[in-house]
């Protein structure tokens, strides 16, 4: 892509909505609780029935990040400082809760509960490894501050659907505790499985409206005060379901700049809605992801370009004065299933902060939440 191209895509994302005063940065990180590919046993059950799960991130990299790996992550953030002494912070969007398998098996997939991710880390961590207490850790020392990206990262009754009619390969992560596979691996699923807010609205309101509920108390018992700001499982929600968040207590709402919307049947057409920094929808404020720094969607020899792209779409927002909202999902941090993958991610994003405080040493590095803020109160 010519750099004029790439300067006018950038630029359409940010030329409208509410600018704000200095220079912005937020880091928003999605999947944080959520379990995508199990240690053992997946890739060997995946090749069994003929996913090429190397072609997907997620299936080849996406694992509950351990301690160790939060440890090495809030070390790089607290390497670098802007011109009054603070450190990058990322904010981290946690599902509170992932299925439990027990109940689910033994009820014979008629029906569901939500297991808290803390017995979810208790099973899959040795003590040591459990990252809850580096989590506290983090958001003590203003490096870590999670927010809410839904109660489970499953589609809840298309999950129990394919269990209850014995779908092979389905049935077979279930008894290994994973789900996490897409139509592009598996051309059988009609439907993104992840979308936990995906499908026809008034069929699945009353479930969002509890799962939400239930989700932000988990929050609320796990970190000691609720979330402001929200993130739908795979971008899919619907303005319709907005009471639902503001009876929560949301007052803003991240996303990409268009918002996909929930798919009333399976053969119809997916449609969006597009966003905007600062936009009021429906009460609840809308903040736009303009900058992506997703290293482990390429090759691990093929990352090398990825700083200067994010530099470049840094200064898109700036000369828009719009506040840089960068993407980076918990997948570039864990090492649970690529140690390398994980190293190679941590040495970029030290690159990517030495660099982006050396040319703007004025950046002030915000939560979302704090974003959302400034946007309320009109503070440019």
């Amino acid at each position: 892509m010519s750099s004029i191209t790439s300067f006018l895509r950038q630029s359409a994302t940010n030329f409208k909505g509410k600018g704000l005063s200095g220079k912005v940065v937020v880091i928003e990180s999605d999947d944080w609780g959520s379990i995508r590919t199990p240690r053992k046993g997946a890739h060997e059950l995946l090749e069994k029935f003929g996913i090429k799960w190397q072609k997907s991130p997620y299936l080849s990299f996406d694992h509950p990040a351990s301690a160790q790996d939060v440890v090495a992550l809030l070390d790089v953030l607290k390497r670098h400082t802007n011109q009054l002494g603070q450190h990058p912070i990322l904010t981290a969007n946690v599902n509170t809760s992932n299925p439990d398998f027990d109940f689910i098996r033994n009820n014979q997939f008629q029906e569901y509960r939500a297991q808290p991710i803390q017995q979810t880390f208790e099973q899959l961590f040795t003590p040591s490894e459990n990252p809850l207490a580096v989590w506290k850790q983090g958001i003590a020392e203003s490096l870590f501050y999670p927010q809410f990206h839904g109660r489970e990262h499953v589609h809840v009754a298309t999950w129990l659907k394919l269990l209850k009619q014995k779908d092979p390969l389905f049935t077979a992560a279930f008894d290994l505790g994973f789900w996490g596979i897409t139509p592009e691996m598996y051309p059988k699923l009609k439907t993104n499985i992840q979308a936990a807010f995906d499908g026809p609205i008034a069929e699945n309101k009353a479930f969002i409206a509890n799962s939400i509920q239930e989700g932000v108390a988990q929050f609320d018992t796990l970190f000691g005060f609720k979330p402001k700001t929200f993130i739908p499982t795979n971008y899919i929600w619907t303005d319709a379901y907005n009471d639902i968040l503001i009876e929560n207590g949301f007052t803003g709402v991240q996303g990409m700049k268009f918002q996909l919307l929930p798919k009333e049947t399976l053969t119809a057409s997916r449609t969006m809605s597009r966003r905007w920094n600062g936009q009021n929808r429906g009460g609840l404020i809308q903040t736009v992801r303009n900058t992506v720094f997703e290293p482990s969607f390429y090759a691990i020899d093929q990352r090398n370009h990825l700083v200067d792209q994010c530099l470049m779409q840094l200064s898109n927002a700036f000369l828009w004065r719009k506040p840089a909202v960068i993407s980076i999902h918990r997948l570039n941090f864990s090492s649970q299933l690529n140690t390398q993958n994980r190293d190679v991610n941590l040495m970029l994003l030290d690159e990517l902060l030495a660099k982006m405080l050396k040319r703007w040493p004025e950046i002030v590095f915000l939560t979302a939440e704090q974003l959302i803020d400034r946007y309320q109160t009109n503070t440019p």
